[in-house]
């Protein structure tokens, strides 16, 4: 089986052709919301855009928050809404707007991408609610769920024949995606790893890019928290995305929990929410489509 090289030319030339963040994206990713003068901050960088300031608003007036009509600007927005939330928003729509209009591979669902991300950012936004550790934020854990898949994304339309490869690969084996890029030797954790440490992203949206498939891909080092957080979002975010119960003794989600008894105890109460939870994704994906 030839596998794709990995060695340290191909990690440069992989390098050399991600794709640079937006100057919006950079900016917006170089605030905090809960920093000292945060929200006079995002309001200055988001109307900067005239796009990305309507699509805020369009979120922000939608029945979900309750605010239907009575948001006019993006300071109200921040003031109503909370910084945290209209940064989480202006993120997803920036991360969004950065991969519009580009050559994506035929073999890629960009549409299921955006919507498998959205759907683990908002479950993981509201797994990190529920975890008393104060460990991570719910919009710091919105941002991991959404970029969690960002390789995958790279691949399929920065890679093109690499990615297709692989996915030949797969359909000729019946393998899953994670799977067959072992095999081949080139993870999209690992492409989303390099782009996230060319981009300059926190250190903890890294470990989660890296880390998210913890429990199928077994190595020597104990998975971060943020890894485990977002591996087990997804895991969730895929389930209920095909309108399946969730079974916490069922394969593989029981395996990512194996360990973890807080997570165990955290996914009892999104299995509460599902349909809430898909009505708010639902309501996203149509506002900033």
């Amino acid at each position: 089986m030839e596998k794709i090289s990995c060695n340290i030319q191909s990690k440069i030339a992989i390098i050399d052709n991600l794709p640079a963040p937006s100057p919006f994206l950079q900016k917006l990713l170089s605030i905090m919301p809960d920093n000292e003068g945060a929200p006079e901050r995002l309001n200055e960088i988001i109307v900067t855009d005239p796009g990305v300031s309507a699509q805020v608003l369009r979120v922000a007036n939608s029945a979900y928050f309750g605010f239907p009509g009575r948001i006019s600007t993006i300071s109200k927005a921040i003031l109503l809404l909370g910084p945290r939330e209209v940064w989480s928003i202006s993120v997803g729509i920036a991360f969004k707007q950065q991969f519009s209009g580009i050559y994506v591979s035929p073999a890629f669902d960009l549409k299921a991408f955006w919507r498998h991300s959205y759907f683990t950012g908002i479950i993981e936004g509201m797994m990190a609610k529920e975890v008393t550790s104060g460990s991570v934020t719910s919009d710091e854990a919105m941002i991991m769920g959404l970029l969690h898949d960002l390789g995958r994304l790279v691949m399929a339309s920065y890679f093109v024949e690499k990615y297709e490869q692989i996915d030949a690969y797969r359909r000729k084996h019946g393998l899953i995606p994670i799977e067959a890029e072992r095999d081949k030797g080139l993870l999209h954790t690992y492409v989303g790893e390099l782009l996230c440490q060319y981009w300059r992203f926190p250190e903890a949206i890294q470990e989660a890019v890296a880390d998210h498939h913890y429990y199928e891909l077994p190595n020597s080092s104990t998975p971060s928290f943020y890894g485990v957080l977002t591996g087990i979002s997804n895991l969730l975010a895929k389930r209920l995305g095909e309108d399946g119960e969730l079974d916490l003794d069922s394969e593989p989600l029981s395996q990512a929990l194996e360990g973890y008894e807080w997570a165990r105890l955290v996914v009892k109460e999104i299995k509460d929410r599902e349909e809430s939870i898909r009505e708010y994704l639902d309501e996203i994906l149509r506002l900033i489509d």
